[in-house]
């Protein structure tokens, strides 16, 4: 199979100062049809020449590659079907992330020159997550974010009314979290206002739970954020007690 040495590559950089991880992040597309590359074999290249991650696309050609350090790094890509291809070098600067659209062909293609076509700050902190989820999100499909400013024009009285629309299989038991702490849904009713939320995140099925939380449910999901500047505590008296009550009664069911 032909190597293409420079396929198309267009380029968004993500600037976020003070965050340590590093990534690049792209969907691989058809040269000809535009459509996605399904099950490509994406690496990620250092100078030297060897491999320091991989990842394989989804069914919308989606990939996600973590640097292990900050660095100067190529992408190289190789599908069925497709001619190997591999783009030029960039340089990664910590906390820095990379969007990519790779377009492969079946024949080796010259690549344009890396344009920057965007330029937006990630929010750091604890949230820093929950932002980089709600991206990857809006493009795979997978689960339903709500952002702070979607919340904000539903105008709805509580957070419940927000999770009333999507109800619960009889099956499907859903775990729900407020700023990581487990808690039923009437518990984040009375643990903060409509007005602190960040932002909502909803999976209704296991499989589209992200992967740091596989352990904490083995059906649905809903992880609620609260604003980073809310007027409220960020950890009140009623939501410690809250946290206690589920601890005790974990305990209380380990030692039965």
């Amino acid at each position: 199979m032909k190597t293409a040495r420079w396929p198309f590559l267009v380029v968004t950089w993500i600037a976020a100062e003070g965050v340590s991880a590093q990534s690049i992040t792209g969907r691989a597309l058809d040269l000809v049809t535009e459509g996605p590359v399904v099950a490509a074999h994406i690496e990620l290249i250092d100078r030297r020449g060897d491999v320091r991650a991989r990842s394989v696309t989804d069914s919308a050609g989606w990939f996600r590659l973590a640097a292990p350090q900050p660095g100067t790094y190529a992408v190289r890509a190789t599908s069925l079907g497709y001619a190997n291809a591999q783009t030029d070098t960039v340089g990664l600067d910590p906390g820095e992330e990379l969007e990519v659209e790779l377009r492969l062909g079946s024949q080796p293609v010259p690549l344009a020159p890396l344009r920057v076509i965007a330029q937006r700050t990630i929010r750091i902190g604890r949230l820093s997550q929950y932002y980089d989820r709600a991206e990857w999100s809006r493009k795979s499909g997978q689960g339903r974010v709500y952002t702070r400013d979607e919340v904000s024009s539903m105008r709805l009285s509580r957070v419940s009314s927000l999770l009333d629309q999507y109800p619960v299989r009889s099956t499907c038991r859903m775990t729900y979290m407020l700023d990581n702490l487990p808690m039923s849904r009437d518990d984040i009713d009375r643990s903060i206002m409509i007005d602190d939320v960040e932002g909502v995140e909803i999976y209704r099925a296991s499989h589209q739970v992200p992967a740091e939380y596989a352990h904490r449910t083995a059906c649905g999901l809903v992880l609620v954020w609260t604003r980073a500047d809310h007027t409220g505590p960020p950890f009140s008296w009623k939501r410690a007690l809250v946290f206690l009550t589920v601890i005790g009664g974990a305990v209380l069911l380990v030692n039965r």
